[in-house]
């Protein structure tokens, strides 16, 4: 059954701060075409990961691609965690995905934030529905 998943734009405006994404690609390569294998088994342990120390979380669609009428979706994953340094929930989750001093721990897995500057930005050239 289909599912409708909201941008990560359109959860910063719905959330009205900045928010946290982790998406499954090598920034440097772009957005792969698919998830390899390797990649499926980074999102499975962070998905894991996640539930056994009940951070919320839901699937979204990567940051503007809010005005094309169909977008593929790479597995990305909005984060229900503010971006707060002293925040434990924040603390736990980039101390996963980062090392001590601040670097991805894979290649595989981009952790970012998008600002709700952004994401309004991304907001005021949207298509409605009906001009596609």
């Amino acid at each position: 059954m289909p599912q409708i998943l909201n941008t990560l734009d359109e959860i910063a405006r719905e959330k009205q701060r900045d928010v946290l994404c982790v998406m499954f690609f090598d920034p440097k390569k772009g957005i792969p075409k698919n998830l390899s294998a390797a990649r499926r088994k980074l999102r499975a342990a962070l998905i894991q990961f996640l539930d056994d120390h009940s951070i919320a979380w839901s699937e979204c669609f990567d940051p503007g691609c809010e005005n094309l009428p169909f977008s593929p979706y790479y597995g990305s994953i909005y984060l229900d965690v503010p971006y707060d340094l002293a925040e434990p929930a924040y603390r736990l989750v980039a101390d996963y995905l980062e090392t001590p001093d601040g670097k991805p721990r894979t290649k595989d897995m981009h952790f970012g934030i998008r600002t709700l500057d952004a994401a309004i930005k991304s907001g005021e050239g949207r298509l409605d529905p009906e001009d596609w």
